[in-house]
């Protein structure tokens, strides 16, 4: 019987995305799964199945393998595998240069060579970033891009994937899916796992940030989680191979920087507990000036502001670029495809991290 493999499904984005190919496929999902031992493996293997209907369970198989043993893992499967969705990665902005190498690029290269000598492989569905289009401002078409300057390791790491794909790889029938950042779990603003934006966002709420690199009217591309799992579920199903997808809404969706710190802190002023502190708005400034801020607050800040301006400096300078995203071959997959208010999705998002002073909800994977 012919299987699909799914890396990263401990993780956020990939167990939405298990649940949506459950119900959308009929073939049973390898899910490699990190464990010391059987027990663990028992205990994680049950928190995935959570929400997962009791009907479907059985077609979900864990394998307890990281990414290093996972050609391995993989081996007595060969015969059977006809679908990749690599999806497993470090995604922080902050990763160090090691681990971007070792887990982003050359694991993923590693897993890619196995792939190559699948006698069924039809598709490997390899889940990129947005980012990977690096510094490059202006349109950013679903295409590849020719050697861009990057703002960090993790976005150099993607892209150097999607470059082999590109020259060592093209033999395979991959497809590409770029991400953008995610703000909440779906249109309500819940939001499960806290990435660059929302730590950010906590820094505004508790006044610990007086400066933030950018330019007001830069364009920022957020989609919601929910969204992303169905996009890319229909790349898996539907997309075509050696085709580039941008898993994110269209250029009408994007919100200015300016704006969005605007409705921030509308909502945060909501909350009377924000409120009484009189907070005023971070002032733009330029890169140099807010690496010079980090730099002296190095251990002299709390682990809320040392955790945020560790998120923001890597991406910091990606908040200079005005890019013009295209999603024209997603919008081709999509049944009934709308352009959210994403002012109204952001807005809903700050309320809620304001209510539950940024708290985790209950439904996060790691």
């Amino acid at each position: 019987m012919s299987k699909i493999v799914l890396t990263g499904a401990t993780g956020y984005i990939g167990h939405k995305l298990l649940l949506h190919l459950l119900q959308e496929c009929s073939e049973d999902i390898l899910v490699p799964v990190r464990a010391s031992s059987r027990e663990e493996l028992e205990r994680r293997y049950q928190k995935l199945m959570v929400p997962v209907a009791p009907h479907f369970r059985s077609r979900v198989i864990p394998l307890n393998t990281d990414l290093e043993g996972l050609n391995q893992a993989l081996d007595s499967y060969r015969e059977d595998i006809t679908t990749i969705i690599h999806n497993a990665a470090k995604t922080a902005f902050n990763i160090d240069e090691i681990t971007a190498n070792s887990v982003n690029r050359d694991a993923s290269l590693r897993f890619l060579e196995f792939a190559s000598e699948l006698p069924h492989l039809i598709n490997f569905t390899y889940v990129s970033t947005l980012y990977a289009s690096g510094m490059n401002a202006g349109p950013i078409h679903e295409d590849f891009i020719s050697l861009p300057s990057f703002a960090n390791h993790y976005e150099r790491s993607k892209w150097e994937v999607e470059e082999a794909l590109r020259t060592r790889f093209f033999h395979i029938p991959w497809r590409i899916a770029r991400v953008a950042t995610v703000i909440s779990d779906d249109v309500s603003g819940t939001v499960v796992q806290h990435n660059a934006i929302h730590n950010t966002l906590k820094l505004f709420y508790y006044g610990l940030i007086s400066l933030l690199p950018g330019k007001a009217e830069t364009p920022i591309h957020l989609v919601d989680g929910e969204f992303t799992a169905a996009s890319l579920t229909a790349v898996v199903n539907k997309g075509l191979p050696h085709k580039i997808y941008h898993v994110c809404y269209d250029q009408t969706a994007s919100i200015s920087l300016g704006r969005f710190i605007d409705v921030a802190f509308e909502e945060f002023n909501k909350d009377e507990t924000f409120k009484a502190r009189r907070l005023l708005k971070p002032l733009f400034t330029d890169e140099k000036s807010f690496d010079t801020l980090v730099m002296n607050m190095k251990g002299f800040g709390g682990s809320v502001l040392n955790q945020g301006l560790a998120s923001i400096s890597p991406f910091g300078r990606q908040l200079f670029i005005a890019k013009e995203v295209h999603n024209e071959a997603l919008q081709g997959l999509l049944v009934n495809y709308q352009t959210p208010p994403m002012e109204e999705i952001v807005r809903k998002t700050c309320q809620y991290l304001a209510q539950t002073r940024f708290a985790k909800s209950s439904g996060g994977h790691s």
